[in-house]
């Protein structure tokens, strides 16, 4: 039997199942449970050191694990961020939405 006959037709997968919902590979697993021991072990020092040398990264892993429903305004030095989980919408719309008052930042 030649290698051509054994191959999958277009568009067909040799698992069309798939992998299952949830699962992760191993390099996730190993990831996730290595960055869970530096968690145990330096716990809420990493954040502040992230926070002192780099703190636009802080804030984007913080808007990532938002809902997507969410804004945050942070104040820094003279730049105010305001960030809005819900690009389609206004700043006004997403304040008139959840009732947030003076959510426009400083002029």
């Amino acid at each position: 039997m030649s290698r051509a006959a054994t191959q999958f037709k277009p568009g067909q997968s040799g698992n069309p199942l798939g992998r299952p919902k949830g699962s992760r590979n191993k390099l996730s697993e190993h990831f996730i449970t290595d960055l869970q021991a530096l968690w145990d072990e330096q716990g809420p020092s990493i954040l502040q050191r992230v926070a002192d040398e780099h703190p636009e990264k802080l804030l984007q892993a913080m808007v990532q694990l938002l809902p997507k429903d969410f804004q945050i305004s942070v104040d820094q030095q003279d730049t105010k961020w305001v960030i809005n989980a819900q690009p389609e919408m206004t700043t006004e719309e997403w304040a008139k939405q959840y009732g947030v008052k003076n959510s426009q930042p400083d002029q």
